[in-house]
């Protein structure tokens, strides 16, 4: 059961680590978007990291639960 434990914790570790860089990398994009007139893309990519980030909070609601 601690094997179990340790192994959710590492995998938590790895997507918070990678979640925030790749939140970082699709938030640039919507600026870099909307900044260059593409409102409409702007706004695809920004609907698209809130699902994300909503997703990854759910997701990882489970290990912490435990």
């Amino acid at each position: 059961a601690q094997a179990d434990a340790d192994v959710g914790a590492a995998v938590m570790t790895v997507l918070s680590m990678f979640g925030a860089a790749i939140i970082a990398v699709i938030l640039f994009l919507a600026v870099a978007f909307d900044s260059a007139g593409d409102h409409v893309t702007g706004l695809r990519v920004g609907i698209f990291l809130s699902a994300y980030v909503v997703s990854l909070f759910y997701l990882g609601r489970p290990h912490r639960a435990r």
